[in-house]
């Protein structure tokens, strides 16, 4: 949800985080859930996004009491994937045709669809990290779902850290989407695209102060905390940032990332953490 995009093979049992960021423009509530990897090693892409959205709608479930629903929930880089992203031919099982992430309603079918009714159940925005089939081109793709169970925009990510499955887009896509309760104007990248100008750096020139960001920075340890950190200082900007792990998964405004309380959901390793800011 951010400079990794390599190591979730090498690392073992890395925290997979989603993360969900509730804010006005004075104030926030962030909400982020910590998925192991053994809760998702080792299934299809079927039964990673059934499992995963179970979790999802638990935790909007309980959402409902004393607390608002937040109005987006961003997952992490790589969070439904493959357990290795190092062949083309080991990822292609877990990628979605583009029709089928812009207009389900042509494919007559849809993988999506019950984040599409998740979000329309709870009014809220969902970011997923996806694989993206373009012909024979993949892309390491944001797909936002809008409260209403449609794709709002599609993020191709600029900068891919795998570069032997991934492509680039052939121009760089600078996306803004709306997120109600949050801003009008909320700018998306990913990842490793953060040690570069494009695409966020020409959208904060452009007045985007608040951006979504999903990223795999564990392969950094404590220093992906640092990254995210420096970049919203140097930047005077906000990362709603959901990735590997805790430290560099949260709201992070201007420089300074705020800690919060562990809560469980009904699935074995797939817990949550709220934080108010």
């Amino acid at each position: 949800m951010a400079v990794l995009g390599c190591c979730k093979s090498v690392y073992g049992p890395l925290l997979l985080v989603l993360l969900s960021c509730f804010c006005t423009c004075h104030a926030a509530t962030v909400a982020t859930g910590y998925f192991q990897i053994k809760a998702l090693k080792g299934l299809t892409l079927e039964e990673r996004l059934e499992k995963t959205n179970s979790a999802l709608v638990d935790y909007l479930s309980g959402a409902h009491g004393n607390r608002s629903v937040p109005s987006v929930v961003v997952f992490p880089e790589f969070a439904i994937g493959p357990d290795s992203y190092l062949s083309k031919s080991g990822l292609l099982p877990y990628c979605l045709p583009t029709a089928m992430l812009q207009d389900p309603k042509s494919q007559g079918s849809d993988l999506l669809a019950s984040f599409r009714e998740t979000a329309k159940q709870f009014d809220v925005v969902v970011l997923l990290n996806l694989c993206e089939q373009a012909d024979d081109i993949l892309y390491n793709t944001d797909v936002i779902i809008a409260g209403d169970g449609l794709t709002e925009a599609l993020y191709r990510k600029t900068h891919p850290f795998y570069i032997n499955v991934f492509s680039s887009p052939t121009t760089t896509e600078h996306v803004v989407v709306n997120v109600p309760r949050l801003g009008p104007k909320i700018g998306v990248f990913t990842c490793f695209d953060i040690a570069f100008k494009e695409p966020a750096v020409t959208l904060r020139g452009e007045g985007i102060d608040t951006f979504l960001y999903p990223s795999a920075l564990a392969v950094f340890g404590p220093v992906s905390q640092s990254i995210v950190e420096l970049w919203t200082h140097a930047h005077n900007a906000t990362l709603v940032s959901a990735s590997y792990g805790s430290t560099a998964t949260g709201c992070f405004r201007h420089g300074k990332h705020i800690d919060g309380i562990t809560m469980s959901t009904v699935i074995e390793g797939l817990d949550f953490i709220e934080t108010d800011i």
